[in-house]
This record gives structure tokens, sequence and C-alpha cells, in this order.
């Protein structure tokens, strides 16, 4: 029978959070730091499907567990996954289960029809949501809270006719003023690259898996367009290995390939410099995969140029914050690049790199993210009507 004394627990379902880290990994290691601040006594359960090895961080609470499935076979991974679910839901129901992704949806709506158990859903990237499926629906329509990753996201949510505005909530992305900031180019990566002090350059920095609407393709485009007006601008993609691999086919098959750097790395550190090093942060998705990338490079005081059409917009504050551009049109991109670079682009704010820093860290600093959550972990006890009462935006 289940333990009528259970301690308050929380429970995290994750695909990882240690062995990749992106954009969704930070989203939601900040998240669960958060709902330890707000909530240190209680005890947290975080099921990992994909990390193989777990370790102790310091930044999280003594009290959080960590199960990793990703040292299991495929087959049965999934299957494990479910089943330790189940049991801990029936043994010792949480106060609050929080799925960071879709697939998790519709057991949280089993695990609500069978224990009554509250849970959450984190929204980001409307491509990967197929909402129209019987177990999407169950599982959106459930839910106490969804947690909308941009205005655009939720927009999209609540052209779905089962969902509630006021349990559609947006928490977006945040970043780190602290690791950050602006400094001059670095000589150590201009001698690395063999970069000219007063060299254009140009970033993409890959924050997701591959897709076929990451946009790489028009930006390597737009760059073979924009040499025939600046014939030494370098291009430097930063990435995972099969993303590099895609880009250097491409940049060979354009003819560019000796204006392209193809670099790995993932650590802070490294990232910091290279957004130091470039004079503006091209990410044209239409996938809105890059939002981690576009709020680090902006607090870099670096601007970004971003797709028209996904949740990059809210980023960028309707492109006051940076360049809204059409993703699948690389003359347009190549022009924007260009205006910027030969300093003619009429926003003078993305000029000012001390004025983008200080407005991205505005609206996406952790304070009101912080704030955010507080106020939906304090409505978790009362009714689910009482939800609808808080305003949060």
């Amino acid at each position: 029978m289940p333990n009528p004394n259970s301690c308050r627990k929380y429970v995290i379902l994750a695909p990882n959070l240690f062995e990749y880290q992106g954009g969704e990994q930070v989203y939601n290691a900040f998240l669960l730091q958060t709902l330890q601040s707000i909530d240190p006594q209680a005890s947290y359960e975080v099921f990992l499907e994909s990390d193989r090895f777990i370790e102790r961080y310091s930044q999280f609470l003594p009290n959080t567990y960590f199960r990793g499935f990703g040292h299991l076979p495929r087959w049965w991974r999934s299957i494990d996954f479910v089943w330790q679910i189940f049991w801990l839901c029936w043994w010792q129901p949480p106060r609050l289960i929080i799925a960071t992704h879709m697939r998790y949806g519709f057991l949280c709506g089993l695990l609500q029809i069978c224990f009554q158990v509250q849970y959450w859903l984190v929204a980001r990237g409307w491509e990967r949501w197929h909402c129209y499926r019987w177990c999407q629906r169950l599982a959106l329509g459930q839910a106490a809270c969804i947690l909308a990753t941009s205005y655009y996201m939720r927009s999209r949510l609540l052209q779905l006719p089962y969902l509630h505005p006021n349990r559609t909530i947006v928490v977006p992305h945040l970043v780190d003023g602290n690791q950050f900031r602006i400094a001059e180019k670095p000589k150590s990566l201009q001698q690395r690259y063999s970069l000219q002090p007063r060299q254009p350059v140009v970033l993409t920095v890959s924050d997701s898996k591959t897709s076929n609407r990451d946009g790489y393709e028009q930006i390597l485009q737009a760059i073979a367009l924009l040499r025939q007006d600046l014939p030494n601008v370098r291009y430097i993609f930063v990435g995972p290995a099969e993303d590099i691999q895609r880009v250097n086919r491409m940049a060979r098959k354009f003819g560019i390939r000796e204006n392209v750097t193809l670099v790995f790395c993932y650590s802070t550190k490294e990232l910091s410099l290279h957004y130091n090093l470039c004079d503006i942060v091209a990410l044209p998705s239409i996938a809105g995969n890059s939002s981690l990338v576009c709020l680090e490079a902006l607090a870099c005081g670096k601007p970004v140029l971003v797709g028209d059409r996904d949740g990059a917009t809210d980023l960028v504050a309707g492109g006051r914050l940076g360049c809204l551009v059409d993703p699948e049109n690389p003359q347009a991109i190549a022009s924007c690049l260009q205006l910027y670079l030969q300093k003619a682009y009429p926003n003078p704010m993305l000029y000012q790199p001390h004025q983008l820093r200080s407005r991205v860290l505005e609206r996406f600093g952790g304070h009101r993210f912080r704030q955010t959550l507080k106020n939906l972990v304090l409505a978790i006890p009362a009714a689910q009507p009482a939800l609808k009462k808080l305003k949060f935006e």
C-alpha cells in the first residue's frame, strides 16, 4: 500500500542533464535549482532517460536523487523508466511532477488519472510538439500548468481549443550574466584561427540536434553571397561532431570552405571567448532551437540575426535587440549581415554592446524566472481552479 507518511517530493522527468549541455539542459538545471531554492526541505527525484553517468554536483541539494537509464539497452530503457515512475507514484505520490519534454506528457496524464498527481509540462520548440493526437491532447488538457519558454510558443499552444490561457504560463529561457560578459576580441583565438584584428567574423553556435529547419544551409549560401563584397569574411561554426560534418559538406558544396572555420566546443569558457571574438551571431532558424545562444550572445554585447517566424522574435524584442530576417531567404540574410558589418544597419542600438547586455539581463535574468516559478509553486496545494486566479505575465 502507499506510504501515508511520505515526505514532500518533486519528480523531474528529462531526457538528459549531464552528458550533453545545450539550451534545454541548462534550462532544466536552472529549473531544478530554482525549485530547490523555493522548497529546500522537500526531496527531489530526477529521472534521466538517456544519461548513463550521474555525478554529484554541488549546485543541487543533498536531498536530490538522480536516476539514469542510459546504460540500459534501448528496448528496455523506456520500460524500466516508466515502471520506476509508476512504482514511485504508487508508493510515495509526489507533490508535483515536471515533464521537461512532451514525450513524457501522455505518461504524466496516466499518472494523474491513476494517482491524482499534479504535473507541469515544459513547452519549447513548436515543431517538436504534435498536439493533434489524442494522447497529446490528453497530456495538455490534464496538465495543471504548461510552462511555455516564449510568448510565441504560448500563442501557438493557445490555438488549441482545450487549453486555458491562465494555465499556459510564459517562463522564458534565462542567461547567466556572470559567465557571459563583454570583453575584447581574444588574441588567442585570433591567432588560433589566423584572423586579422579587423577581419569580420560571423558566428553560429548549434544548440540542438541536427534538423532540416536549423537554417545552416541558408547561412552558408548567404556567406557565399556576402563574400562577393567582403572577400575576407570568416564564418565560424561551433557545434557537435555530426553538425560539423554536415556544415563541412555544405561549405565545400558552395565553394566557401576557406572562409569557414569549424569548431567543436561546449565549455562555457570557450563559448564566451567565441562570442567575444565575433562581430555578429547568425541564427536564422525556423525551428526556434537557439534561445540560449541568443541570450548568451546578447549578454556578451553581440547582436544576433534571427528568423522572423518563431520564438526568437521574443528574444530580440521584436527587432530592437537584433536583426529579424526571413530565415529561408539567403539573399536577405546576406544583405542584413553586410549592412551590419559595414556599420550601416538602421538600428543604432546594435552597435551599443553595453545597452544590449543591460536590456537582455533585465528581460531574461534569473530574478523574473524565480518569481514566476515561486508563484506557481505556492499555488500547488490549492485546487486547480485557484491557479487560474494568478497572473504571472
